[in-house]
């Protein structure tokens, strides 16, 4: 639940540059760094994947677990391909990402 809510505040926050799309520029796309933004730089799939570990931990079988290293692998090679574009479009990404940790506030 934890997860989800977080990944929803996300989601609202972006408002209009949301795109279900990996690596996605929209017309009028601007870079946001306000609400969950100001926590961690990917806070939807910061969401997603407490939301996978809740789950493992309900179940508490290795699929499970499995499951959720998976779906880090894949979280993590959207968040390579988003980053690479969103340091590509806005100028001030690099400098919003030495303030911001990436996934896990104030750690990476």
């Amino acid at each position: 639940m934890l997860g989800a809510s977080f990944a929803i505040w996300a989601r609202f926050t972006l408002g209009r540059n949301w795109s279900g799309v990996v690596a996605t520029q929209k017309e009028g796309h601007k870079l946001i760094k306000s609400g969950p933004y100001s926590i961690v730089r990917h806070p939807i799939y910061l969401g997603f994947f407490i939301s996978m570990l809740g789950f493992a931990f309900t179940v508490g079988t290795i699929v499970a677990y499995m499951a959720v290293l998976l779906g880090l692998i894949a979280l993590l090679l959207r968040i390579w391909i988003e980053e690479k574009l969103m340091n590509e479009v806005f100028f001030d990404y690099k400098e919003y990402s030495r303030k911001i940790k990436r996934l896990i506030p104030f750690v990476w």
